[in-house]
């Protein structure tokens, strides 16, 4: 395999490299997001209100899950995760960035807290369960606030709106 390698760059042939080759190549780790939608009446999906039993209305998978690449030898912080989930889905969302008061990049901020329209959640591969706490506690997700050391990038984030 190595010799037919040697080869094709000798012929000036590259290699088609799969999606997985050319992640580990450069040292990325995929992470996916996935959109949940968060009851108003149920905000605190969190924590059930009475102990070992599930909310009400648990938050409700919405789109298509979206993967987001990071470089996995560099330290990620929270808000870089927060901003890079912005700068995906601000595009989408129908509110213009310049007179949105959640933008943190709005000058308009005065109170200088970077509030997004959402919140970033730790989930297992389903999205609809936290990654972090056991299943009896019925926990939905665990918050990632956008100040937040994160030690490891979590696998699974959810995006609730």
């Amino acid at each position: 395999e190595k010799e037919k390698e040697k080869v094709r760059k000798k012929k000036g042939e590259e290699k088609e490299l799969t999606i997985e080759e050319m992640i580990s190549e450069q040292n990325l780790e995929v992470v996916q997001f996935v959109c949940r939608r968060v009851d108003p009446q149920n905000p605190n999906t969190s924590s059930s209100p009475t102990p070992n039993l599930p909310p009400k209305r648990p938050p409700s998978l919405f789109g298509y899950p979206f993967l987001l690449l990071f470089p996995s030898n560099q330290t990620t912080s929270s808000s870089s995760l927060y901003q890079s989930v912005w700068s995906h889905l601000s595009p989408v969302l129908s509110i213009p960035s310049e007179n949105n008061p959640n933008n943190p990049n709005n000058s308009n901020n005065s109170n200088g807290n970077k509030d997004y329209l959402f919140r970033l959640k730790h989930v297992d591969s389903s999205g609809t369960r936290c990654s972090k706490c056991s299943a009896t506690s019925f926990c939905r997700g665990c918050e990632i606030g956008v100040d937040e050391p994160l030690n490891v990038l979590p696998k699974n984030i959810s995006v609730d709106f």
